[in-house]
């Protein structure tokens, strides 16, 4: 039983922090919408992608950033999902960059993470993919077990975190 409450703990606020991490680089992206489409222009492999991207990314943050916070645990689930999948692409791609496979190095001209180096991105990136899986696994173990002990309340103000 304690091993529930404190497995519920951690992942009440390992749904905030990645609620907040998608949100704000989604909003960073669409905030600085026009460097973002430059800088996705100038990437190795994806700029074609670019016009695609250049609203899809962000759109795409927020909502999985939305999928966590709706009280919803199905949806929870695709939140944990999707954000594995992305971060997992992210941290692919940068690999890439770190072992020199591009001609040329990605640009992260827009992001928060512009002034690291390219290997402390990878770490970073590799930190959130762990947040991510770490979240799916808890997602199945601790709303399986304690499903009505997350209050609506927690529920609702995560999800109103995102707006």
């Amino acid at each position: 039983m304690e091993a529930n409450r404190i497995n519920t703990a951690i992942y009440k606020v390992l749904r905030a922090v990645m609620i907040l991490f998608w949100v704000y680089v989604g909003i960073e992206k669409l905030w600085q919408l026009s460097a973002f489409q430059i800088a996705l222009q100038q990437q190795p492999i994806i700029s074609i992608l670019a016009p695609i991207l250049f609203w899809l990314l962000p759109m795409l943050e927020i909502s999985i950033g939305a999928l966590l916070g709706f009280p919803s645990r199905r949806l929870q689930h695709w939140g944990w999902k999707v954000s594995t999948i992305m971060i997992t692409l992210f941290s692919i791609y940068i690999a890439l960059g770190v072992l020199d496979v591009y001609d040329k190095k990605p640009c992260m001209c827009t992001s928060f993470l512009s002034n690291i180096s390219w290997t402390t991105h990878l770490i970073f990136n590799l930190i959130i993919l762990g947040l991510s899986i770490a979240g799916l696994v808890l997602n199945r173990k601790v709303l399986l077990h304690v499903q009505s002990n997350l209050s609506n309340k927690i529920s609702v103000g995560l999800f109103l975190t995102v707006f």
